[in-house]
């Protein structure tokens, strides 16, 4: 077996283009952390099936697919536990 050589190195900064947490993470935590089983989302300035698809996307990064669901019923964005 061919032995795998590498080097660890710190660093004092994070890099620049190091991923940071999706604005939509927030609009989840506070769902999570929430009481409510079904609320409305509205975002300023945003569509509702552009939210759903931003929140979908976050919900099968942080794998909360069983936890969370969002969905776009006749124009208005809900989430549901």
């Amino acid at each position: 077996m061919t032995e795998l050589t590498f080097g660890l190195r710190q660093v004092e900064t994070p890099l620049e283009n190091a991923r940071k947490a999706s604005t939509y993470d927030s609009i989840l935590d506070s769902f999570l952390i929430g009481r409510d089983v079904m609320v409305e989302v509205h975002v300023e300035g945003k569509e509702p099936r552009y939210v759903k698809k931003q929140l979908s996307r976050r919900i099968q990064a942080r794998f909360i697919e069983d936890i969370v669901d969002a969905t776009v019923i006749n124009g208005v964005l809900y989430l549901e536990k």
